[in-house]
């Protein structure tokens, strides 16, 4: 007589985990993705955006682990990647323009002929007293040539981004310039900080999505006022 063998009884799976690895993932996309905005350091933005995705990578792998996390910091390194070559060019690009700009030579001025003016005698008249001469107005001062270059830089990248007063004269003191140049041509090109503001929160927005209060913040951050940076907010829809 054979006894049967016991029925195979299922045991329920285990719970999945907390996945550390995509959280990790996450993080380092996001600081990949905030270096990645900001024209400087775009440049290296590169590396936090190549560990994101590593890390994902290895998130999604490990068993019994939860994949959202590692599923979004994944996506968010490949965008930061994606936008941190595209900044860098266009930052490239508009240094290499303004130097070749400031290394053309500027064109001569052409002496302006004045009419000769016939002189007509007078007829002699009695002698008033002397009316006191005005002093001539001081003729406006020659620009430098770091103020003048430090001017055409400033140009030169608010045409392309939008930067706040303090963001544009840290970059040009990062492109070499003393502060002095650097707030001199800032206060020269003086453009409209609260239309910087509107701009600068367009490409955010474009790039990924803000609350009210995270946008102004992160406005804020890039060195706009808090009165600047709830405009900029308010002209997108905020």
């Amino acid at each position: 007589m054979t006894i049967p063998a016991p029925a195979p009884v299922d045991t329920p799976a285990a719970a999945k985990q907390k996945n550390p690895v995509g959280l990790a993932a996450l993080i380092v996309g996001g600081v990949a993705f905030i270096f990645a905005v900001i024209p400087v350091l775009s440049f290296i933005a590169w590396a936090p955006a190549i560990a994101a995705i590593v890390l994902g990578i290895i998130g999604l792998v490990k068993k019994n682990r939860t994949r959202g996390l590692a599923w979004a910091g994944l996506a968010l390194g490949v965008v930061a990647w994606i936008v941190a070559i595209a900044v860098s060019i266009a930052t490239f690009a508009g240094a290499a323009s303004s130097i070749s700009e400031s290394i053309e030579p500027a064109a001569p001025v052409a002496p302006v002929a004045t009419p000769a003016t016939e002189v007509t005698e007078a007829p002699v008249a009695t002698e008033a007293p002397a009316a006191e001469a005005t002093p001539a107005a001081p003729a406006a001062p020659e620009l430098t040539m770091g103020q003048r270059n430090a001017v055409a830089k400033g140009e030169n990248y608010l045409s392309f981004t939008a930067f706040s007063r303090s963001g544009l004269i840290e970059q040009l003191q990062f492109e070499g310039f003393d502060a002095a140049d650097a707030e001199f041509a800032v206060d020269k090109i003086a453009p409209d900080w609260n239309v910087q503001a509107e701009k600068k929160a367009k490409t955010y927005l474009d790039m990924s999505s803000f609350s009210r209060d995270g946008l102004i913040e992160q406005l804020v951050f890039e060195g706009f006022t808090q009165e600047q940076a709830e405009h900029g907010a308010t002209a997108n829809g905020y």
